[in-house]
């Protein structure tokens, strides 16, 4: 005796759910159109509060707020377009000229759900790392250059031991 395979549903090609799609909206209109004036004012208000609590600034970014003692940049990126993982590493690099310290934020870690295929953020904070006796003449080298990591790779940055830091350590020590 032949067992057949159950099938659940049945494949719909791309086109013909498209068409559902429209034809869905069209009777019945989008989600947004049931939400009732209060309810949109909420979503409205929390769509506000989005942007503005992850708006990267000079002076600050998403872990904190710089000391008004640093002159800090955007991290210079490389064109990633051509490679499967465009995150960049490095967001941005503050140097305080006093000591010549030179303090970099990366990215928050992340780590590839093999089911979904999808980057997910390990919860783990931003690491910021920090390289004390950073010649100036190095700074304005990496404010030149095309990408963060290519210059702390090439030019020997990792023999100045970098640290691992926070910004309240960093508040703390540079008034």
């Amino acid at each position: 005796m032949a067992y057949k395979k159950k099938t659940v549903g049945r494949k719909v090609n791309p086109d013909e759910l498209l068409k559902r799609e429209a034809y869905a909206i069209a009777m019945y209109g989008t989600a947004e159109e049931y939400l009732d004036p209060e309810e949109r004012a909420a979503v409205d208000a929390i769509s506000d509060l989005d942007e503005q609590s992850y708006a990267i600034t000079p002076s600050r970014n998403r872990i904190g707020y710089w000391p008004s003692t640093f002159e800090v940049i955007e991290a210079p990126t490389s064109d990633k377009s051509h490679l499967k993982d465009q995150r960049d590493r490095a967001e941005q690099c503050g140097f305080h000229h006093p000591t010549e310290t030179l303090v970099i934020v990366f990215r928050m870690p992340v780590k590839k759900n093999k089911v979904t295929g999808y980057y997910e953020p390990t919860g783990a904070p931003p690491p910021v790392y920090r390289y004390d006796d950073f010649p100036e003449e190095m700074w304005e080298q990496l404010k030149m250059s095309d990408s963060t990591g290519k210059f702390l790779k090439y030019n020997g940055v990792d023999n100045y031991n970098p640290r691992q830091t926070n910004f309240a350590q960093l508040a703390a020590e540079f008034k």
